[in-house]
């Protein structure tokens, strides 16, 4: 994995959260992927699984759950006054904690494929397993909302990394390569940094509060 410095104003877009752009390295990663759709010699398609990775898909178990719970960062996180107002001022305060409260885009949209696991448990396969009884009503509504949010958010990230195409000989065409190498930003310095800001989980979101209010007094 290799590591390449960015400059700021390239590296982060104006509409994101201002603070981060001072609190977080502009270090990018260059990450290959491992998603890949191949072909047996019975020219049956698979999805080749490396054991040695966590597994995010597959029947549904404790472990793949606990590996998403693992995956996602505080989507809920705390601000102060000042970054709310270069917000726009336009966010809610909890006056429990003497903070202002904003959710994350990333890790709202891993949320949509994790939380409660609305994509990845509401499939067909796994449906009975997690939703033998959730209400249509709620359901459909927040499925396609986190399929229409993940949309916008691939739209707005655009990534034009080529895919290269495979002759496969035994079927007799092509097949994209999946397993590529992307520009990524620092996913684990990301979810370090909204985890130590945590607005929601109870038993963290007071430890977060007192540690943002000891910045703001220094």
């Amino acid at each position: 994995m290799k590591n390449n410095s960015c400059a700021t104003t390239k590296f982060w877009a104006d509409t994101e959260f201002p603070t981060i752009k001072q609190e977080i390295p502009s270090i990018s990663k260059q990450v290959k992927f491992t998603t890949a759709l191949k072909f047996n010699e019975s020219r049956q398609l698979y999805r080749p699984i490396d054991l040695s990775q966590p597994q995010y898909v597959g029947t549904p178990s404790a472990e793949i759950d606990s590996n998403w719970e693992n995956l996602n960062g505080a989507i809920d996180v705390f601000i102060t006054e000042e970054e709310a107002k270069l917000m726009g001022g336009d966010t809610y305060f909890e006056p429990e904690s003497g903070l202002y409260r904003a959710e994350i885009t990333v890790f709202h949209n891993i949320h949509c494929l994790l939380s409660k696991n609305m994509i990845r448990q509401s499939m067909f396969y796994n449906r009975e397993y997690y939703y033998p009884h959730r209400d249509e009503k709620v359901l459909v509504p927040h499925l396609e909302h986190c399929i229409d949010n993940l949309r916008e958010s691939l739209m707005c990230e655009g990534d034009m990394t080529f895919y290269p195409l495979r002759w496969v000989e035994n079927m007799g065409r092509v097949i994209p390569d999946f397993e590529v190498v992307h520009t990524c930003r620092d996913y684990s310095a990301l979810k370090k940094w909204a985890d130590n800001r945590d607005a929601a989980t109870e038993g963290v979101w007071q430890k977060s509060a007192a540690r943002l209010h000891a910045t703001m007094e220094h």
